[in-house]
Protein backbone atom coordinates (compact mmCIF):
# COMPACT_ATOMS: atom_id res chain seq x y z
CA UNK A 1 0.00 0.00 0.00
CA UNK A 2 3.22 2.34 0.80
CA UNK A 3 4.40 1.39 -2.88
CA UNK A 4 0.71 2.01 -4.37
CA UNK A 5 0.91 5.81 -3.04
CA UNK A 6 4.40 6.49 -3.44
CA UNK A 7 3.23 5.63 -7.49
CA UNK A 8 0.37 7.96 -7.46
CA UNK A 9 2.74 11.03 -5.73
CA UNK A 10 5.63 10.31 -8.42
CA UNK A 11 2.88 10.22 -11.39
CA UNK A 12 1.85 13.53 -10.01
CA UNK A 13 5.17 14.83 -10.27
CA UNK A 14 5.58 13.65 -13.41
CA UNK A 15 2.50 15.42 -14.62
CA UNK A 16 3.36 18.80 -13.13
CA UNK A 17 7.35 18.19 -13.88
CA UNK A 18 8.14 19.10 -10.24
CA UNK A 19 10.95 17.20 -9.83
CA UNK A 20 13.88 15.86 -11.97
CA UNK A 21 11.97 12.41 -12.97
CA UNK A 22 15.29 10.74 -13.35
CA UNK A 23 15.99 11.32 -9.53
CA UNK A 24 12.22 9.09 -8.92
CA UNK A 25 12.25 5.37 -8.65
CA UNK A 26 10.45 3.05 -9.10
CA UNK A 27 8.37 1.97 -12.80
CA UNK A 28 6.54 4.90 -13.64
CA UNK A 29 2.56 3.92 -13.83
CA UNK A 30 0.69 4.33 -17.05
CA UNK A 31 -2.28 5.66 -15.52
CA UNK A 32 -3.98 6.55 -12.12
CA UNK A 33 -4.94 3.51 -10.21
CA UNK A 34 -9.12 3.14 -9.89
CA UNK A 35 -10.65 2.09 -6.82
CA UNK A 36 -10.90 -1.49 -8.06
CA UNK A 37 -6.91 -1.46 -9.57
CA UNK A 38 -6.25 0.10 -5.96
CA UNK A 39 -7.77 -3.30 -4.21
CA UNK A 40 -6.99 -5.94 -6.91
CA UNK A 41 -3.23 -4.90 -6.63
CA UNK A 42 -3.46 -5.16 -2.66
CA UNK A 43 -5.11 -8.39 -2.54
CA UNK A 44 -3.45 -10.42 -5.47
CA UNK A 45 -2.92 -13.65 -4.00
CA UNK A 46 0.44 -13.77 -5.43
CA UNK A 47 2.32 -11.32 -2.77
CA UNK A 48 -0.54 -11.44 -0.09
CA UNK A 49 0.50 -13.73 2.31
CA UNK A 50 3.96 -14.32 1.92
CA UNK A 51 5.20 -11.94 -0.71
CA UNK A 52 7.13 -11.87 -2.64
CA UNK A 53 6.86 -7.32 -3.37
CA UNK A 54 6.25 -6.36 -6.99
CA UNK A 55 5.28 -2.82 -7.78
CA UNK A 56 1.82 -1.87 -8.95
CA UNK A 57 3.60 -1.42 -12.71
CA UNK A 58 4.48 -5.14 -12.26
CA UNK A 59 0.93 -6.42 -11.53
CA UNK A 60 -0.19 -4.29 -14.54
CA UNK A 61 2.13 -5.28 -16.79
CA UNK A 62 1.53 -9.08 -16.35
CA UNK A 63 -2.66 -8.23 -16.86
CA UNK A 64 -1.69 -6.15 -19.67
CA UNK A 65 0.73 -8.91 -21.33
CA UNK A 66 -0.68 -10.06 -24.58
CA UNK A 67 1.83 -12.36 -24.75
CA UNK A 68 0.99 -13.90 -21.82
CA UNK A 69 0.23 -17.61 -23.42
CA UNK A 70 3.41 -18.31 -25.12
CA UNK A 71 5.94 -17.42 -21.99
CA UNK A 72 7.37 -20.67 -20.42
CA UNK A 73 6.64 -21.27 -16.76
CA UNK A 74 6.97 -24.76 -16.07
CA UNK A 75 10.77 -24.92 -15.84
CA UNK A 76 11.18 -21.24 -14.51
CA UNK A 77 8.92 -22.75 -11.50
CA UNK A 78 10.22 -25.77 -10.91
CA UNK A 79 13.72 -24.70 -10.90
CA UNK A 80 12.66 -22.40 -7.94
CA UNK A 81 11.79 -25.33 -6.09
CA UNK A 82 15.09 -27.60 -6.80
CA UNK A 83 16.24 -27.05 -3.13
CA UNK A 84 12.52 -27.28 -1.40
CA UNK A 85 12.77 -31.48 -1.08
CA UNK A 86 15.95 -31.04 0.88
CA UNK A 87 15.23 -27.97 2.91
CA UNK A 88 12.07 -29.96 4.13
CA UNK A 89 13.57 -32.86 5.23
CA UNK A 90 16.24 -30.96 7.30
CA UNK A 91 13.56 -28.56 8.51
CA UNK A 92 11.18 -31.86 9.74
CA UNK A 93 14.15 -33.64 11.29
CA UNK A 94 14.78 -30.75 13.74
CA UNK A 95 11.82 -29.41 14.22
CA UNK A 96 11.82 -30.44 17.94
CA UNK A 97 14.38 -27.32 18.25
CA UNK A 98 11.67 -24.84 19.43
CA UNK A 99 12.57 -21.04 20.32
CA UNK A 100 9.97 -21.68 23.80
CA UNK A 101 13.16 -23.41 24.90
CA UNK A 102 15.18 -20.25 25.28
CA UNK A 103 12.94 -19.00 27.56
CA UNK A 104 13.53 -22.15 29.86
CA UNK A 105 15.29 -22.57 33.30
CA UNK A 106 16.86 -25.31 31.37
CA UNK A 107 18.23 -23.39 28.33
CA UNK A 108 19.73 -21.00 30.83
CA UNK A 109 21.60 -23.34 33.06
CA UNK A 110 23.28 -24.86 30.30
CA UNK A 111 26.89 -23.86 29.16
CA UNK A 112 27.53 -20.95 26.72
CA UNK A 113 28.69 -23.52 23.96
CA UNK A 114 25.36 -25.50 24.29
CA UNK A 115 23.14 -22.18 23.81
CA UNK A 116 25.11 -21.28 21.13
CA UNK A 117 24.08 -25.05 19.43
CA UNK A 118 20.92 -24.90 20.06
CA UNK A 119 20.61 -21.10 18.60
CA UNK A 120 22.70 -22.56 15.78
CA UNK A 121 20.60 -25.56 15.16
CA UNK A 122 17.26 -23.48 15.90
CA UNK A 123 18.14 -20.35 13.09
CA UNK A 124 19.05 -23.29 10.55
CA UNK A 125 15.30 -24.33 10.89
CA UNK A 126 13.76 -21.03 11.08
CA UNK A 127 15.52 -19.68 8.11
CA UNK A 128 14.66 -22.90 6.38
CA UNK A 129 11.13 -22.41 6.67
CA UNK A 130 11.51 -18.57 4.96
CA UNK A 131 13.38 -19.87 2.13
CA UNK A 132 10.74 -23.02 2.21
CA UNK A 133 7.73 -20.31 2.03
CA UNK A 134 9.19 -17.97 -0.50
CA UNK A 135 10.79 -20.80 -3.12
CA UNK A 136 6.76 -21.84 -3.04
CA UNK A 137 5.90 -17.96 -3.48
CA UNK A 138 8.14 -17.47 -6.30
CA UNK A 139 6.96 -20.17 -8.18
CA UNK A 140 3.39 -19.05 -7.66
CA UNK A 141 4.23 -15.51 -9.16
CA UNK A 142 5.97 -17.50 -12.07
CA UNK A 143 3.22 -19.62 -12.99
CA UNK A 144 0.99 -16.41 -12.90
CA UNK A 145 3.58 -14.99 -15.24
CA UNK A 146 4.31 -12.16 -12.95
CA UNK A 147 6.78 -10.66 -13.41
CA UNK A 148 7.94 -11.88 -16.41
CA UNK A 149 9.92 -9.59 -18.46
CA UNK A 150 12.13 -10.36 -21.85
CA UNK A 151 16.11 -10.88 -20.66
CA UNK A 152 16.96 -7.90 -23.36
CA UNK A 153 15.27 -5.42 -20.89
CA UNK A 154 17.86 -6.72 -17.63
CA UNK A 155 15.15 -6.68 -14.66
CA UNK A 156 16.29 -7.01 -11.33
CA UNK A 157 14.69 -8.01 -8.21
CA UNK A 158 11.90 -5.97 -7.17
CA UNK A 159 12.79 -3.26 -9.67
CA UNK A 160 11.10 -4.59 -12.48
CA UNK A 161 13.12 -3.79 -16.10
CA UNK A 162 16.03 -1.34 -16.32
CA UNK A 163 16.01 -1.41 -19.93
CA UNK A 164 13.22 0.26 -21.95
CA UNK A 165 11.87 -2.28 -24.86
CA UNK A 166 8.73 -1.36 -26.84
CA UNK A 167 5.88 -3.93 -27.02
CA UNK A 168 6.03 -4.77 -30.56
CA UNK A 169 9.77 -6.25 -29.95
CA UNK A 170 8.45 -8.79 -27.02
CA UNK A 171 6.66 -11.64 -28.61
CA UNK A 172 9.54 -13.71 -29.56
CA UNK A 173 11.60 -13.21 -26.58
CA UNK A 174 13.10 -14.79 -24.08
CA UNK A 175 11.47 -14.02 -20.77
CA UNK A 176 12.71 -14.54 -17.30
CA UNK A 177 11.17 -13.92 -13.69
CA UNK A 178 13.83 -12.15 -12.02
CA UNK A 179 11.83 -9.54 -11.05
CA UNK A 180 10.20 -11.93 -8.32
CA UNK A 181 13.39 -13.62 -7.22
CA UNK A 182 13.25 -12.83 -3.26
CA UNK A 183 15.60 -15.17 -2.03
CA UNK A 184 19.59 -16.27 -2.76
CA UNK A 185 20.05 -18.89 -0.65
CA UNK A 186 23.78 -19.64 -1.61
CA UNK A 187 25.42 -16.00 -1.27
CA UNK A 188 23.28 -15.99 1.78
CA UNK A 189 24.92 -19.07 3.44
CA UNK A 190 27.98 -18.15 2.34
CA UNK A 191 28.99 -14.70 2.72
CA UNK A 192 31.32 -12.62 4.65
CA UNK A 193 29.43 -10.42 6.40
CA UNK A 194 25.69 -9.71 7.33
CA UNK A 195 25.76 -7.46 4.24
CA UNK A 196 25.02 -10.39 1.84
CA UNK A 197 22.31 -11.87 4.06
CA UNK A 198 20.87 -8.74 4.00
CA UNK A 199 20.73 -7.96 0.44
CA UNK A 200 19.85 -12.00 -0.97
CA UNK A 201 17.04 -12.09 1.71
CA UNK A 202 13.77 -10.47 0.51
CA UNK A 203 15.30 -8.63 -1.84
CA UNK A 204 12.19 -7.03 -3.54
CA UNK A 205 11.64 -5.72 -0.10
CA UNK A 206 15.31 -4.81 0.49
CA UNK A 207 15.38 -2.76 -3.30
CA UNK A 208 12.33 -1.37 -2.36
CA UNK A 209 13.65 0.24 0.93
CA UNK A 210 16.55 0.93 -0.18
CA UNK A 211 15.10 2.56 -3.57
CA UNK A 212 11.95 4.56 -2.27
CA UNK A 213 13.54 4.66 1.85
CA UNK A 214 17.17 5.35 1.77
CA UNK A 215 17.46 7.02 -1.71
CA UNK A 216 14.90 9.19 -1.80
CA UNK A 217 12.80 9.51 1.17
CA UNK A 218 16.02 10.25 3.28
CA UNK A 219 18.12 12.01 0.94
CA UNK A 220 19.93 14.82 2.34
CA UNK A 221 20.40 13.02 5.94
CA UNK A 222 23.79 11.77 6.79
CA UNK A 223 24.71 8.58 6.29
CA UNK A 224 24.25 7.52 9.61
CA UNK A 225 20.91 8.53 10.62
CA UNK A 226 19.88 7.82 6.98
CA UNK A 227 21.17 4.08 8.19
CA UNK A 228 19.39 3.95 11.70
CA UNK A 229 16.01 4.73 10.37
CA UNK A 230 16.31 2.65 7.80
CA UNK A 231 16.61 -0.10 10.39
CA UNK A 232 13.32 1.36 11.92
CA UNK A 233 11.12 1.34 9.15
CA UNK A 234 12.25 -2.17 8.08
CA UNK A 235 11.64 -2.79 11.72
CA UNK A 236 8.06 -1.20 11.57
CA UNK A 237 7.64 -2.78 8.31
CA UNK A 238 7.48 -5.81 9.97
CA UNK A 239 5.38 -5.13 12.99
CA UNK A 240 4.83 -3.44 16.08
CA UNK A 241 6.44 -6.08 18.79
CA UNK A 242 9.37 -4.81 20.47
CA UNK A 243 11.30 -7.86 19.63
CA UNK A 244 11.74 -6.77 15.99
CA UNK A 245 13.23 -3.38 16.82
CA UNK A 246 15.65 -4.93 18.81
CA UNK A 247 17.02 -7.34 16.50
CA UNK A 248 17.06 -4.77 14.13
CA UNK A 249 19.09 -2.40 16.25
CA UNK A 250 21.27 -5.31 16.67
CA UNK A 251 21.75 -6.35 12.77
CA UNK A 252 22.64 -3.10 12.52
CA UNK A 253 25.65 -2.71 15.08
CA UNK A 254 26.86 -6.50 14.29
CA UNK A 255 26.97 -5.56 10.60
CA UNK A 256 29.02 -2.57 11.48
CA UNK A 257 31.15 -4.62 13.60
CA UNK A 258 31.55 -7.40 11.08
CA UNK A 259 32.40 -4.59 8.72
CA UNK A 260 35.12 -3.42 10.99
CA UNK A 261 36.55 -7.08 11.44
CA UNK A 262 37.35 -7.71 7.28
CA UNK A 263 38.42 -3.94 7.03
CA UNK A 264 41.16 -4.91 10.09
CA UNK A 265 41.84 -8.63 9.26
CA UNK A 266 41.33 -9.24 5.62
CA UNK A 267 44.44 -7.47 4.26
CA UNK A 268 46.59 -10.05 6.03
CA UNK A 269 45.75 -12.57 4.23
CA UNK A 270 46.38 -12.43 0.75
CA UNK A 271 47.27 -15.83 0.03
CA UNK A 272 45.46 -18.20 -2.06
CA UNK A 273 45.18 -20.35 1.15
CA UNK A 274 44.98 -18.30 3.71
CA UNK A 275 42.25 -15.75 1.71
CA UNK A 276 40.21 -19.14 1.58
CA UNK A 277 41.01 -19.55 5.86
CA UNK A 278 40.59 -16.09 6.69
CA UNK A 279 37.05 -16.40 3.86
CA UNK A 280 35.93 -19.52 6.09
CA UNK A 281 36.09 -17.72 9.75
CA UNK A 282 34.66 -14.59 8.16
CA UNK A 283 31.82 -16.94 7.64
CA UNK A 284 31.54 -18.36 10.74
CA UNK A 285 31.21 -15.07 12.15
CA UNK A 286 29.07 -13.62 10.18
CA UNK A 287 26.65 -16.70 10.49
CA UNK A 288 27.14 -16.58 14.47
CA UNK A 289 26.11 -13.34 14.16
CA UNK A 290 23.29 -13.25 11.89
CA UNK A 291 21.69 -16.17 14.40
CA UNK A 292 22.80 -13.47 17.40
CA UNK A 293 21.22 -10.64 15.55
CA UNK A 294 17.91 -12.46 14.88
CA UNK A 295 17.09 -13.74 18.65
CA UNK A 296 14.69 -10.77 19.06
CA UNK A 297 12.50 -11.57 15.51
CA UNK A 298 12.46 -14.73 16.60
CA UNK A 299 11.47 -14.21 19.86
CA UNK A 300 9.22 -10.79 19.58
CA UNK A 301 9.21 -10.37 23.41
CA UNK A 302 11.59 -7.55 24.42
CA UNK A 303 11.75 -9.13 28.13
CA UNK A 304 12.86 -12.40 26.35
CA UNK A 305 14.93 -11.25 23.84
CA UNK A 306 17.22 -9.23 26.73
CA UNK A 307 17.28 -12.04 29.11
CA UNK A 308 18.57 -14.67 26.28
CA UNK A 309 21.21 -12.43 25.02
CA UNK A 310 22.29 -11.80 28.67
CA UNK A 311 22.22 -15.46 28.99
CA UNK A 312 24.55 -15.72 26.24
CA UNK A 313 27.02 -12.46 27.99
CA UNK A 314 25.72 -10.21 24.81
CA UNK A 315 28.82 -11.84 22.86
CA UNK A 316 27.15 -10.49 19.72
CA UNK A 317 27.56 -6.52 20.99
CA UNK A 318 30.73 -7.12 22.46
CA UNK A 319 32.41 -8.66 19.37
CA UNK A 320 31.02 -5.93 17.56
CA UNK A 321 31.71 -3.16 19.80
CA UNK A 322 35.38 -4.68 19.87
CA UNK A 323 36.09 -4.49 16.81
CA UNK A 324 35.05 -0.99 16.16
CA UNK A 325 37.10 -0.13 18.56
CA UNK A 326 39.91 -1.95 16.99
CA UNK A 327 39.28 -0.11 13.22
CA UNK A 328 39.61 3.22 15.31
CA UNK A 329 42.81 2.52 17.17
CA UNK A 330 44.94 0.26 14.51
CA UNK A 331 46.45 2.55 11.43
CA UNK A 332 44.20 1.94 7.99
CA UNK A 333 46.07 -0.62 6.17
CA UNK A 334 45.62 2.15 3.47
CA UNK A 335 48.07 4.04 5.09
CA UNK A 336 50.32 1.22 5.74
CA UNK A 337 50.27 0.52 2.18
CA UNK A 338 51.29 4.37 0.99
CA UNK A 339 54.30 4.27 3.64
CA UNK A 340 55.43 1.10 2.07
CA UNK A 341 55.15 2.78 -1.58
CA UNK A 342 57.04 5.74 -0.26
Amino acid sequence: MASIAFDVHFWHLREKEAENIKDLPGLPIKSLPSLFDFFSYGYCYCGLLSGPYFQYRVYRDMLDNPHTGQIAVLWPALKRLQWVPLLVGVSLSLSHYRSSFMTTSEFYDSSFVDKILFVLVHFIVFRFRFYIGWALAESACIIATLGAYPDQTKPRPGAGPTVALDDDNRKDCQYNFETVHNLNIYNIETGTSLRPAMRYWNMTVQWWLSAFIYRYWLRGLPNVIRLLLLFMVSAFWHGIRAGYYFSFMTTLISTLGQDRFLSNFSPYFRGSISSKVFHFIANFFAMRLYEYSSLGFILLDLGDSMTVTASLHYWGHIYAAAMIVLWLVLPSTKRIHEKKVN
